[in-house]
């Protein structure tokens, strides 16, 4: 039996050949019912859509970049991920996930032959700043660059943050105002050639102990631990 192609299923779904596209690659321009209908029809003779060839006649690859300073497992890059894929699963779009842009070999590797691919539609960045240079090399993709938690907005076409460092800062002046006089914040080891959301918060606790020792005695202490799964693998 021959693979049903998008004729076929425009025929059986009594609609046209342009609207079976529009189902599968443009949802918000075809009715519920009608895509619902495109959509069983092409289940039940087991037609798919090429993405290859969308891509080639749109200039889209539907697929975004996502890139985290650690592993996907740690709570916030775990819910960062969520938040993403909830909204561009919907829009039809993959995640093409890239951990670990911390070190100088990971980041140039990244920065340099991502513009070449051009196999993106977006890049996230998440928790970590990028430099001028980067971003330079970024824009030459020609695809929106959108900051989630990072310490800068700068070189970003959007971003959403909070304020890390007066967020620690707020926290630690808390306890100490509660009597706490013994105080440890534990954080990943910075890394030399990157600046993250981890730094602004340590400096926030920082300064607030170190405010507070001005009028009552009190014993803190930054504690790092190696990121990722250097940590785990040196525990084990």
């Amino acid at each position: 039996m021959d693979k049903a192609g998008i004729r076929d299923v425009a025929e059986a779904a009594g609609v046209s050949i342009s609207t079976v596209s529009r189902a599968f690659t443009r949802p918000d321009l075809v009715s519920e019912k009608t895509r619902s209908k495109v959509l069983e029809t092409a289940d039940r003779l087991d037609f798919n859509i090429s993405r290859s060839a969308t891509a080639l006649k749109s200039g889209q690859t539907y697929r975004v970049a996502l890139l985290m300073n650690e592993d996907i497992t740690s709570w916030f890059n775990t819910q960062v991920f969520a938040g993403v894929e909830s909204v561009m699963h919907d829009a039809g779009y993959d995640i093409s996930l890239y951990q670990h842009i911390d070190t100088a070999e990971n980041r140039r590797d990244f920065f340099t032959t991502l513009p070449v691919r051009r196999n993106v539609d977006a890049v996230f960045v998440a928790s970590f700043a990028v430099d001028a240079e980067e971003i330079e090399q970024l824009k030459r993709t020609h695809v929106p660059i959108i900051g989630i938690n990072t310490p800068t907005t700068e070189g970003f076409d959007a971003s959403i943050s909070i304020d890390d460092e007066n967020g620690m800062f707020t926290a630690a002046q808390h306890l100490i105002n509660l009597g706490h006089k013994h105080i440890v914040y534990t954080c990943s080891a910075p890394v030399e050639t990157m600046h993250s959301s981890i730094d602004a918060r340590a400096r926030g606790f920082i300064r607030a102990c170190k405010a507070a020792e001005e009028t009552r005695e009190l014993d803190w202490e930054v504690i790092t631990v190696p990121r990722g799964t250097e940590f785990v693998e040196s525990t084990l």
